[in-house]
């Protein structure tokens, strides 16, 4: 017995960025961007040498790692 079953390209799309933060390369990248804004920021602080820019860039981190789903994405 088969089964034919058509899908169009719309729902195809959809159903690919409903599922796609459950996806094993879309969290891998999550992390990826997550070390690679830490030493970015790390390096801003090395730069700076600033007691007030550190706290800045301590802070800008905090909120990026909390929200990074919902910046890297368009949900």
């Amino acid at each position: 017995m088969e089964i034919e079953f058509k899908i169009s390209k719309d729902q195809l799309i959809a159903f690919n960025m409903k599922y796609i933060v459950n996806t094993k390369t879309y969290k891998q990248q999550i992390r990826a961007y997550a070390v690679l804004a830490f030493f970015i920021l790390l390096g801003l602080m090395i730069l700076l040498r600033s007691t007030l820019y550190t706290v800045t860039i301590i802070i800008m981190y905090i909120i990026f790692f909390f929200f990074r789903k919902k910046y890297l994405t368009d949900h």
